[in-house]
């Protein structure tokens, strides 16, 4: 049984549209039943997936990627996120849930890769976070990736 679901890709224009279709807990939506995802950390197949899905060459992806923390296969994921450094994706941990955190900080300061294609934050205070200090966090790091990528010849 798959664990996740690839949700189609958001885009600006249709943000609000995408989240209305897609951001459910329970249900089934857009034929992806929602009890039927999740309830363990499993971080590596999802990883994989969004790994594949990219080519050099490409343009940027921003993989926003919310979690708990926890990660269980840490040595597999820091390997997968030095090969990625290739690709033109750049990845935005946010952790959820005070809870452990400790891979997810790693990867933000991993050395041995292409660029740095990696940054996490602790989002335990949402509820007093405001939309503009939420893009800040989300967004703070990209442009200087997009520049990093683009002198390395990552992106198309």
């Amino acid at each position: 049984m798959m664990s996740f679901a690839k949700l189609p890709d958001i885009t600006v224009e249709h943000g609000e549209a995408w989240a209305q279709t897609f951001l459910h807990l329970t249900g089934i939506h857009q034929g992806i039943d929602y009890a039927r995802i999740g309830g363990r950390n499993d971080e590596l197949p999802i990883m994989r997936e969004i790994v594949a899905s990219l080519r050099h060459g490409d343009g940027p992806t921003l993989v926003l990627f919310f979690t708990d923390g926890g990660f269980a296969k840490k040595r597999e994921i820091a390997a997968l996120m030095r090969d990625a450094s290739r690709l033109p994706a750049f990845w935005q941990f946010v952790g959820l849930g005070r809870a452990n955190y400790g891979l997810l900080r790693t990867l933000d300061e991993m050395s041995d890769r292409v660029v740095d294609n990696a940054v996490f934050f602790a989002l335990d205070d949402i509820d007093r976070v405001d939309d503009a200090q939420l893009y800040a966090r989300l967004l703070g790091e990209f442009p200087d990736w997009l520049r990093a990528a683009g002198q390395a010849g990552i992106l198309g």
